[in-house]
């Protein structure tokens, strides 16, 4: 009897998929606020929170392709896993990007929000 070797690609794409399961309502709600941000006229931040929610978003989606492709990637020394796997770096910044994006954007929004209130009690 022979063991089962999980295919290089499945082992890879398991490692995104498992975060896109936690991440995913970071990079919508990131998309969401860069759109609003950008249709306000505030242009860096909006299409830099929308760049940083599309590239995890289309990370998934490629390895999603792959997977369903059975696309063979080789052994995971090979140049095209190394790839793969390589993808992690962008894909980890981006959504580091959403997460603190969102974080800046919440504390900016309490900091108005309580400046105002401090201004009306003594107004």
């Amino acid at each position: 009897m022979q063991g089962y070797e999980t295919p290089v690609l499945n082992q890879i794409a398991f490692a995104f998929g498992m975060s896109a399961v936690i991440f995913w309502p970071a990079w919508l709600a990131a998309f969401v606020v860069g759109a609003v941000r950008f249709l306000r006229y505030q242009l860096r931040s909006g299409a830099l929170l929308v760049v940083a929610a599309a590239i995890p978003a289309m990370t998934v989606l490629v390895f999603f392709v792959l997977v369903q492709n059975d696309v063979e990637v080789g052994p995971m020394e090979g140049l095209f896993a190394q790839t793969l796997s390589a993808a992690f770096w962008p894909y980890l910044i981006s959504t580091s990007l959403c997460v603190l994006g969102l974080i800046a954007v919440v504390m900016r929004s309490g900091m108005n929000w309580l400046k105002s209130r401090w201004e009306g009690l003594y107004a």
